[in-house]
C-alpha cells in the first residue's frame, strides 16, 4: 500500500459538498483504498480520545473519563475522524448526537487489531460512520437508533466486530473493491 498526500484538510474537504451522506463516505472510501492517507494532532472531543500510548488507569472523578482508543496509527485515526465530524457538523441536531456517533467510531476502531494495516482500521471505522449517519440522513431521530445513552456509554453496543472478510463485503456492496 501506498501513501499519497494531499494538500487537503479535513475542514477545505468538506466545503461547498451538496452530496448524500453516503456519497461522501464513498468518496472518503474509495480515496483511502487507493491510498489516501493524511495525519493530524490527536483526537480528543465528544468523550473519545486518541492516542498511541496506553495511560495509566484513574481514579473516576465527577465527570465521566473519555474513551481512550491507543493505537499505532492514533494520528491517522484523528484525521478521518477530523473529516467524519466536517461531514456529520451540519446535520440536524449533531450536538445532541455526537458523543454516540464518536463513541462508536471509537467502538469500531478498538475492534481492530492493533498489527492491522492503517487502511482496516479507517475502513473499520468508517464503515460504522456509514450506519449511523445514513439513518440519520434518512430522518431517523437518534433516539430510534439508541434508545438510552447511560453513563457510563456502553461502549460497543451496536458495533460489529472487526471481519476482514465482511469489510471487504460491505465496501464491494458499495461498489468499493478492497
Amino acid at each position: 500500500m501506498h501513501s499519497s498526500i494531499v494538500n487537503v484538510t479535513p475542514g477545505e474537504y468538506n466545503l461547498g459538498m451538496k452530496n448524500s451522506i453516503s456519497k461522501q463516505l464513498d468518496d472518503i472510501a474509495s480515496k483511502i483504498n487507493e491510498g489516501w492517507l493524511e495525519s493530524t494532532d490527536f483526537w480528543g472531543g465528544a468523550r473519545v480520545a486518541i492516542t498511541n500510548v496506553a495511560r495509566a488507569p484513574q481514579e473516576p472523578g465527577f465527570y465521566p473519563e473519555p474513551t481512550f482508543v491507543v493505537t499505532p496509527h492514533a494520528s491517522q485515526l484523528s484525521w478521518l475522524f477530523c473529516l467524519l465530524r466536517d461531514v456529520a457538523m451540519d446535520l440536524d441536531e449533531y450536538g445532541l448526537w455526537k458523543q454516540e456517533f464518536f463513541g462508536r467510531l471509537a467502538a469500531a476502531s478498538q475492534s481492530v487489531p492493533p498489527e492491522a494495516e492503517v487502511r482496516s482500521l479507517l475502513l473499520q471505522v468508517l464503515r460504522q460512520a456509514y450506519e449511523m449517519l445514513s439513518m440519520i440522513e434518512i430522518g431517523m431521530a437518534p433516539a430510534e437508533f439508541s434508545p438510552v445513552v447511560v453513563h457510563p456509554r456502553q461502549l460497543g453496543r451496536g458495533v460489529d466486530p472487526f471481519d476482514s472478510e465482511g469489510l471487504k463485503a460491505f465496501y464491494a456492496s458499495r461498489g468499493i473493491v478492497l
